[in-house]
């Protein structure tokens, strides 16, 4: 990115067995995969399917064989799946939502996943069109036929509901459901409901904790709920991007405590029309769902400004643009929507205004906390409204990194505690600071000038650098000023210069939100860091840690992979 770089609500699913022991290879690594065969309804066929980072992949020859669906053609040439709206009864969640996207879209896609030059989808996307349900059994993914005739729906009603599977074994496991969690009637006594939850998990729930639904959802092929917004109150959030290049990378294996929210940068705006190009992952999803993050799928403009010109002053494309990505909002699960335009005329200021009143007055009723990343204030970036955008969104992420720009004529520090501290204070004037979350890099730059002068730079990141500085002994120095680790080499006739961003200089940094009571902190971006650097995020914001304790850390040849 950034500067100058769903609910999927599943109304009948199944819990997917933990798999991640079985040595699957996830999206973004070396394409070796190990299969399951595939048995639908109770007969097996010739045909392999694949978990791959929470995405349960089945062959899209299989699907237009044995599953034909008049909604879903497959598009080999541009490798999707294309699912048709006017083919199906469905429901998007709140009605002017619903009404926005049945207006404005006619179809939406999920790209395939090339495997051995076979073509496959996440069924995870698809099972409410495709009326199934599936689980793993040994080395076979068992996907069934569903009969949602008579089914009785209901939505808990009070938040974090404690419940029990056994009203008779007092030693059964607590469960939590969820504010707004829609789950299925079993059964009855005088004071319970015997439910079936999302991940097919079977429990009591009171009576008084459940509203019924009135609708008959048997009559949907895809039906969602709206969710509940998510309130941070007085937490420090952090939210680490996520680069998708292709493939989303690999999941972390284990939660991060200093991480909130992940955001995939899936979504860009691709023709003039306004028609979205779709790289998302409902594995992705459903794996930081299971972690405990939160995901806010990312749009960006292509920081195009001659489309973005065209689509942010063409009623229908603006309209096109939203209905996409809040649909996507659903099929993906998501919590949230980001917002990435750079390079927005300045004649254009009042048109993303509006443009982002519209997406949070409709995403506000899907409960999705809308976000928007800002430049820092300067005379040249007058594009973005800052006063009037954060009186409209949840929070407004400021990119307080590229000090120096790679393609600048000065060598120096990517984000120093000085030039932080004045973006941080020139944007307070215009955005209240419980809204305001400051941008940390975790990358660096190697600054290079060779004999004759000529200079180039490369980005790298954290466990490289400290890999370069222990390997050649090079000694760093602490730049009070900067609040920065500095080294400088000559290395093959070339000179080099880097300051230095750590978990030290992330600390300092830190002090300035502590210092404006800011909202809370984005990284760009996950893949440069350190583990390390979550310790210091989860001690600081989750444990109310001193700052004290990080600002004078020593530069640690040896850390924390």
């Amino acid at each position: 990115m950034k500067n100058t770089v769903i609910k999927l609500f599943v109304l009948i699913s199944i819990l997917v067995v933990c798999v991640s022991a079985m040595g699957l290879i996830a999206y973004g690594e070396e394409d070796t995969y190990s299969p399951f065969k595939l048995r639908y309804n109770n007969q097996t066929y010739q045909y392999d399917s694949y978990y791959i980072n929470g995405s349960v992949l089945v062959p899209i020859n299989f699907l237009n064989s044995k599953m034909p669906k008049d909604s879903i053609y497959f598009d080999t040439d541009n490798k999707k799946a294309v699912i048709l709206l006017d083919k199906g009864i469905w429901q998007f969640g709140a009605s002017e939502v619903d009404q926005l996207i049945k207006d404005n879209i006619i179809s939406f896609d999920i790209p395939y996943r090339n495997i051995e030059n076979e073509y496959y989808i996440p069924i995870n996307n698809l099972k409410q069109l495709y009326d199934v349900e599936y689980t793993f059994n040994k080395d076979i993914l068992e996907i069934k036929d569903i009969n949602n005739d008579k089914k009785i729906y209901g939505k808990i009603i009070d938040n974090a509901q404690i419940v029990k599977p056994s009203l008779l074994d007092d030693k059964s496991i607590n469960l939590t459901l969820s504010l707004n969690e829609t789950v299925e009637i079993i059964d009855e006594t005088v004071f319970y409901y015997q439910v079936k939850t999302s991940k097919q998990i079977i429990c009591f729930v009171k009576k008084k904790s459940i509203a019924l639904l009135t609708d008959d959802i048997s009559m949907y092929d895809y039906y969602y709920m709206p969710k509940e917004k998510k309130n941070y109150g007085n937490k420090k959030i952090n939210v680490l991007w996520e680069y998708v290049y292709a493939l989303t990378p690999k999941h972390f294996e284990e939660k991060e405590e200093g991480i909130d929210v992940v955001s995939p940068t899936w979504f860009y705006i691709n023709e003039e029309d306004g028609t979205l190009v779709n790289k998302g992952d409902i594995g992705y999803t459903e794996k930081s769902h299971e972690l405990g993050y939160e995901v806010w799928g990312l749009m960006t403009n292509r920081f195009d400004t001659p489309l973005t010109t065209k689509v942010l002053n063409d009623e229908k494309a603006v309209n096109k643009v939203l209905g996409q990505i809040l649909l996507y909002a659903v099929i993906y699960d998501l919590d949230g929507i980001n917002i990435d335009f750079e390079y927005v005329a300045d004649a254009d200021r009042d048109a993303l205004t509006a443009f982002m009143e519209k997406l949070t007055y409709f995403g506000h009723q899907q409960g999705l906390v809308i976000s928007i990343d800002v430049t820092i204030p300067k005379p040249w970036t007058i594009e973005y409204n800052r006063k009037a955008l954060s009186e409209i969104v949840d929070y407004v992420m400021i990119m307080t990194y590229d000090e120096h720009w790679r393609t600048g004529s000065n060598d120096g520090s990517i984000a120093s505690y000085p030039w932080v501290e004045t973006a941080i204070l020139d944007t307070l004037k215009e955005v209240s600071p419980e809204k305001l979350v400051m941008g940390i890099p975790l990358y660096t730059r190697v600054w290079q000038t060779d004999s004759n002068g000529n200079r180039t730079n490369y980005s790298i990141s954290m466990a490289e650098l400290r890999a370069l500085i222990e390997e050649n002994n090079y000694e760093v120095s602490w730049l009070d000023n900067e609040k920065q680790y500095y080294i400088s080499f000559e290395k093959d006739g070339i000179s080099n210069k880097v300051w230095i961003e750590d978990q030290r200089s992330i600390a300092n940094k830190l002090l300035l939100v502590e210092k404006y009571n800011l909202a809370g902190t984005a990284c760009w971006r996950r893949g440069f860091e350190e583990a390390i650097i979550w310790d210091l995020f989860e001690k600081i914001f989750g444990k109310g840690a001193s700052l004290a304790d990080f600002i004078k850390l020593p530069y640690e040849i040896e850390s924390r992979e």
